[in-house]
């Protein structure tokens, strides 16, 4: 058992852990290269949080998407995890799972899995109008800031019906 941040994690006596399990709420496509997974509840963000193996994105047909990156958060818990992997295929169904390295603020390990449908998104159509000598790589300022916006549109209704360029 440990201590971060004034917040308890890691197995107790016997190995057990503190509280219920956390479980994968959703994951959805920021991009054709980034997923954004949620938990119910907050997650450390520790060396685990932070470690690629730790998670895995499956398509329906078997195999494995490599995970290349966790994108990091400036905080001590969240209930978002941003994961930057290999391209995926569009309309191509995938299933993310979390390692039970990944702890809860009380040591609870994160179980279950979520799906999500591959699919181009505004942010693709914006980076490709990007002249090619800018850093557009996930986790540059100007990704993080398209990301944003377009993020924002989606949640605020954005135009979705409308066809995204390939």
């Amino acid at each position: 058992m440990g201590v971060f941040g004034g917040f308890v994690y890691g197995g107790g006596a016997g190995g057990d852990v503190y509280g219920p399990d956390i479980d994968i709420v959703s994951a959805e496509m920021i991009s054709a290269d980034m997923v954004r997974v949620t938990v119910e509840a907050a997650v450390v963000v520790d060396d685990a949080y932070n470690e690629p193996t730790n998670y895995t994105v499956t398509p329906a047909g078997g195999g494995t998407l490599n995970v290349r990156q966790v994108l990091p958060v400036n905080t001590k818990i969240t209930t978002e995890i941003i994961l930057v992997i290999d391209r995926a295929i569009k309309g191509q169904t995938y299933t993310v799972s979390v390692s039970s390295n990944v702890r809860g603020t009380q040591g609870q390990t994160v179980e279950g899995s979520a799906e999500f449908v591959s699919r181009r998104t505004k942010i693709e159509t914006l980076l490709r109008g990007m002249p090619a000598h800018y850093d557009t790589m996930p986790g540059s300022n100007i990704r993080s800031v398209l990301t944003a916006i377009g993020l924002s549109d989606d949640l605020i209704g954005g135009s979705l019906d409308a066809p995204v360029p390939e």
